[in-house]
């Protein structure tokens, strides 16, 4: 079955960790900051699955 695997990079880090997987949109992503009260910015990417398998590789977008 189709469906999206959600990953998350916080600036300045070079690991990228799972937050969420989907077979539906939209989908609701909540991303506590590490420092309460202090803006950050993140990197999101979505894997589309195939099978529970990758297909070619994942787009990033970039929100403040």
């Amino acid at each position: 079955m189709p469906g999206f695997k959600f990953q998350l990079q916080r600036s300045g880090e070079t690991t990228w960790f799972a937050v969420a997987v989907a077979q539906v949109t939209p989908v609701e992503i909540t991303v506590i900051p590490l420092e309460a009260g202090k803006p950050e910015r993140i990197y999101i990417r979505a894997m589309l699955l195939k099978n529970n398998d990758p297909t070619p590789a994942p787009h990033a977008i970039s929100f403040r």
